[in-house]
């Protein structure tokens, strides 16, 4: 009796502790959120993007369907703005000062082309907010800047494509702790691709700075940390910065940046580049000082500069946590998929006929776990590295480019599990109700008298 009492006793412990569990996982919230539709030539509940916002509760989101909106908008609420996708939703500020302005904290600006700003403003204006996101948009033509950002932290500015700005891309004004994050920064061909001033302690991480007059120009800002970007092609300098307090590089074997005009060897491998093997990074550190005399000053390098571009893959989202993929390959790498049921990463690699191509492939471990096998059209590479930090497992390999694609498989030990927390738990407290029903009918059973 007593046993049975004590089972008894845990199971009910076990569905008290999943209830409670489940429980403080509910947001309590006074009200729904509502969800308003905009559409320029349709039935929806607006026509106009600043008549949803005028009527928008905080919290609220706005969905803006297909079509081009002549008006420039003001976000001063706590909402989500969605464009239906940045190829086919346009907002055109028709020479507006700002196109968008956001004067609110905790924003969501995503999915839009914006453009048609004036030579003297921004095509999205954040002025005095934190904690905002803008991705996923496209901020082109003709705009002063792209983004600015003035008196504003910790916000996000990620997967957009700034292009065609008169002064900066991205103009950092007085702004600390903000996150740019795999942005295609280019062709702002009269301007600076980002331009931090009195700005500091940002992250700079995984863009493609492309054709503008500077790639990035810190003026008085110390503390920011830039590594995994591109640098392309940026005429009169990549980096012109009389800054000695940045960063450039995110330690060994992480890495730095890629920049098209470095010209060092990768004949070795380590944190002094010293061990016999290449891994992807140059042996020499990319410098920086002195490439515009006199204000370059300290010791503006990157210690670890990238062999080939970087490319951040999305491999998927487990519970409630986004996972990426980072190649750094002097081939074309296309097709990328992650299948967690096959324990594999698989993508396509290209180049020039006859040459030696390579992949760095950064790997989180918590996504795919090794030792791994890596097969290159079904054979093992030429050469291979694997570099454990950690979180992560960097595998640097090597190929004979052929006349077609080649085909690169990266099969692990085991993968993410396929079922979060979020659906274990039910399944925990269900199993558990189960086992409470059971045994409170055996104990019906061996009670019941016997005739």
């Amino acid at each position: 009796m007593l046993e049975k009492k004590a089972v008894f006793g845990i199971m009910l412990a076990c569905l008290l502790i999943g209830t409670l569990t489940l429980v403080s996982n509910v947001q309590q919230v006074k009200s729904e959120p509502t969800t308003w539709t905009v559409d320029d030539d349709g039935p929806a509940d607006f026509n106009t993007i600043q008549e949803a916002i005028d009527a928008a509760s905080s919290r609220d989101t706005i969905y803006v369907k297909a079509g081009t909106y002549h008006e420039y908008i003001v976000i001063n609420k706590i909402l989500t703005v969605i464009g239906a996708d940045k190829s086919t939703t346009f907002i055109d500020g028709d020479k507006a000062t700002y196109v968008v302005t956001i004067v609110e904290n905790n924003v969501m600006l995503k999915g839009f082309t914006i453009r048609n700003g004036s030579s003297a403003g921004a095509g999205v204006y954040v002025s005095g907010c934190n904690y905002s996101t803008i991705s996923d948009n496209a901020i082109i033509l003709n705009d002063y800047d792209g983004i600015c950002l003035e008196d504003s932290h910790s916000n996000t500015i990620k997967n957009n494509t700034i292009s065609n700005n008169a002064q900066a891309a991205l103009d950092l004004f007085n702004s600390t702790s903000n996150r740019i994050i795999n942005n295609t920064i280019a062709f702002n061909v009269d301007g600076k691709g980002i331009w931090p001033w009195y700005s500091n302690a940002s992250l700079i991480e995984g863009n493609t700075i492309l054709n503008n007059d500077v790639g990035v120009e810190p003026w008085e800002s110390y503390n920011n940390i830039f590594y995994h970007n591109n640098f392309v092609d940026n005429p009169y300098w990549q980096v012109d910065s009389d800054m000695p307090s940045n960063t450039w590089d995110d330690g060994y074997p992480s890495g730095g940046n890629y920049w098209n005009d470095y010209n060092g060897a990768d004949n070795f491998h380590g944190p002094y580049q010293n061990e016999t093997g290449p891994d992807g990074i140059g042996d020499t550190p990319y410098d920086m000082t002195g490439t515009r005399p006199p204000f370059s000053i300290g010791d503006n390098s990157d210690k670890y500069p990238l062999m080939g571009p970087f490319t951040m893959f999305d491999a998927g989202t487990w519970d409630g946590v986004a996972y990426h993929v980072d190649v750094v390959s002097n081939s074309t790498v296309s097709d990328f998929i992650f299948s967690a049921d096959q324990k594999e990463i698989s993508f396509s690699v290209s180049g020039l006929d006859g040459t030696v191509g390579f992949c760095r492939v950064t790997v989180p471990n918590d996504l795919l776990g090794g030792p791994y096998d890596i097969f290159v059209n079904g054979f093992s590479p030429l050469t291979l590295n694997t570099m454990p930090n950690g979180d992560h497992t960097f595998l640097y390999f090597t190929y004979g480019h052929g006349a077609t694609n080649l085909s690169v498989t990266i099969k692990g030990t085991y993968a993410i599990p396929e079922f979060p927390s979020a659906i274990i738990l039910p399944l925990l407290l269900i199993l558990t109700m189960l086992a409470f029903i059971l045994a409170k009918r055996k104990n019906r059973r061996t009670h019941f008298p016997i005739t």
